[in-house]
């Protein structure tokens, strides 16, 4: 049988009146306590249109009971019309 990989997927919203772009997530992963044990990075795919929303699937090395994302950079890539 082959191993299994752990990963997180979810979705980003954009609230901001602004299309954003290059969006770098990072993930930690948490014990039971809610200690990090692990973490990882990785990218929402495309650009997020402003009121938008965008989807992420990322691998995590270190499999965890929890996980904490959150949005580690971005560009912004213009005004909407």
């Amino acid at each position: 049988m082959a191993g299994t990989v752990a990963a997180v997927q979810g979705s980003l919203d954009n609230h901001s009146p602004m299309r954003i772009g290059d969006v770098r997530l990072r993930v930690d992963t948490l014990d039971e306590r809610g200690a990090v044990i692990g973490e990882c990075f990785g990218w929402v795919i495309g650009d997020v249109p402003a009121g938008g929303r965008a989807y992420f699937l990322i691998r995590v090395p270190v499999p965890g009971p929890a996980y904490r994302i959150s949005v580690e950079s971005f560009d912004r890539m213009g005004q909407a019309p």
